[in-house]
């Protein structure tokens, strides 16, 4: 077993880079840029599409990571869905006095049930992992190496290569890269790197294969779009390697998460990179608002502006616009806050559901 992690910069600065590239990923996959963009833009925006859709993968591997060989808190439980559920009032509060949306009886009673009412499907299944991680660890903890390393290999034939390999297959896993089950098998994957290391021994032998997974998405997206269409498939298929599940992104999550531990660790801004680490789920909540999202990114004009040569850089830096705002007022709103909400005390409880697990 590995020393237990203290705050470890690397991580910290992909966890920032996860979040950046799903705010980015956002920016092109809630508008319609596929519908104005010209040739040459297109191939641009694809690539860099492809590649930001690692990003939510990438996010859940690093929670493995950390929680493998941590103790299962009830206070994180109550603290996420407050942080949940904070969000999602505050935010349609504030549009409907500002009358960008109308209040409706059932609009609040989903926003103050955002888990259950699915305001935010990732915090719905982040937060279900996170309940399950005591139980994930309990399991890891019983296997030996080979007995943790066939694991792997099965969830990867059963959760990700029948579906990237089979067009159309009905799998085990429904609803693929949004399910339980998969953010469960990211959450192995990482545990296994947290405990056995990093397998590859040569950081540019590691680099070059994570980049391999994105340029065979990427170049497998348009072949396999150009074949549905010629044969009267309208497209169908062209993200057979592009999705959450698909094996390029599971490897591709893994392997920038591999490069993370490995690369020489970054001791410098230490101050900096955890101020915006620690909001990172907040931008999350905020940007990806349920009713926010839609006037956020009709003001940032992004459709209108896609056939422009500067659409990737005007998209990779109003992204950091939006995360570095949404931090800022998580700092200033929800922060302080925090601080009395965490007094909340869970000890009975606590206790015994400690007698159960450990």
């Amino acid at each position: 077993m590995q020393k237990p992690l203290q705050r470890n910069n690397n991580i910290e600065i992909l966890r920032i880079i996860a979040m950046f590239m799903i705010i980015a990923g956002h920016a092109i996959t809630h508008t319609d840029i596929y519908d104005n963009v010209g040739e040459i833009n297109f191939y641009f925006v694809k690539f860099f599409d492809i590649v930001f859709n690692v990003a939510t993968n990438v996010y859940v591997v690093i929670s493995g990571y950390l929680l493998c060989e941590k103790t299962f808190k009830i206070k994180k439980v109550f603290n996420l869905w407050f942080q949940i559920l904070f969000y999602s009032v505050i935010i349609y509060l504030v549009l409907v006095a500002t009358k960008q949306i109308e209040f409706s009886l059932t609009s609040i009673v989903k926003v103050l049930m955002p888990v259950s009412g699915n305001q935010y499907w990732f915090a719905r299944v982040y937060l279900g992992l996170y309940i399950l991680s005591p139980f994930l660890n309990l399991l890891i903890k019983s296997l030996n190496q080979k007995q943790f390393q066939c694991l792997l290999v099965v969830l990867t034939i059963l959760f990700s290569l029948w579906g990237s390999f089979i067009p159309f297959a009905t799998t085990l896993n429904a609803e693929g890269g949004n399910s339980i089950i998969w953010f469960c098998v990211l959450y192995m994957f990482a545990a296994y790197i947290r405990i056995y290391g990093v397998p590859l021994k040569s950081n540019k032998a590691l680099i070059g294969l994570t980049m391999s997974f994105f340029v065979f998405a990427f170049l497998s997206s348009v072949v396999l779009e150009k074949l549905s269409l010629m044969i009267g498939l309208g497209g169908k298929g062209a993200s057979q390697f592009t999705t959450f599940n698909s094996f390029t992104m599971l490897f591709g999550a893994v392997g920038l998460l591999c490069i993370a531990v490995k690369l020489p660790h970054i001791n410098k801004f230490s101050k900096v990179i955890q101020w915006f680490s620690l909001s990172t789920f907040s931008v999350y909540l905020i940007h990806d608002n349920k009713y926010l999202r839609h006037i956020l990114w009709e003001f940032l004009r992004i459709d209108d502006l896609a056939d422009e040569f500067y659409i990737v850089p005007y998209i990779l830096l109003t992204s950091v616009a939006i995360f570095v705002v949404c931090a800022c007022l998580d700092k200033v709103i929800y922060i302080p806050l925090n601080k009395f909400v965490s007094k909340i005390s869970f000890k009975k409880l606590q206790s015994k559901i400690d007698s159960y697990i450990i």
